[in-house]
């Protein structure tokens, strides 16, 4: 219901408004229908989501302990499958930007990695965290998402990120 509301709007103000770019922003679970939108269409040119980069449904589940198997009825597999934004990301084709503090309750923060992982390579995108926060999220990330914005709908010509060297010794 709510994807299809929001394709129909997005469809409106890209064909009656005059409107050259549109540009789409969802927070927690009203952010699914965004990733849904942005993957079954080309009406956005850039995508944000906050709090949600899905697997609400393996919330009880720790991918790196324990039992990392879930155990799930045939119902939960097809929501899974069929409504989490994590089914919908390898379909995304805009910059697209997820925005997480690292110690929320309502979702394990290393699976926004897990999300954004599955979006295709040609495809910008990035994850900004909001370091020892639960529900919120700082300056810095509202400032990066605004330069996220005017990066891909205004045209500015900004860096958004540098890519990062890591290395690991193991010394042991």
């Amino acid at each position: 219901g709510w994807a299809l509301s929001l394709r129909y709007c997005a469809k409106f103000l890209l064909d009656f408004t005059g409107a050259r770019k549109l540009g789409g922003i969802g927070f927690g679970d009203f952010a699914t229908p965004l990733w849904q939108t942005a993957s079954m269409t080309d009406y956005f040119d850039c995508v944000a989501f906050g709090f949600n980069a899905g697997w609400k449904s393996f919330l009880s589940y720790s991918k790196f302990h324990g039992d990392i198997q879930p155990k799930f009825s045939d119902s939960e597999f097809a929501f899974s499958a069929g409504i989490e934004p994590q089914a919908y990301a390898i379909h995304i084709s805009c910059p697209t930007m997820v925005l997480s503090p690292t110690n929320s309750q309502k979702y394990d923060v290393d699976r926004v990695y897990d999300t954004i992982s599955l979006i295709d390579d040609k495809v910008f995108s990035v994850a900004n965290y909001t370091v020892g926060a639960r529900e919120v999220l700082d300056n810095e990330a509202y400032n990066n998402l605004k330069l996220f914005f005017d990066r891909y709908l205004l045209n500015k010509d900004l860096l958004l990120y540098d890519d990062v060297p890591i290395t690991y010794d193991d010394d042991e």
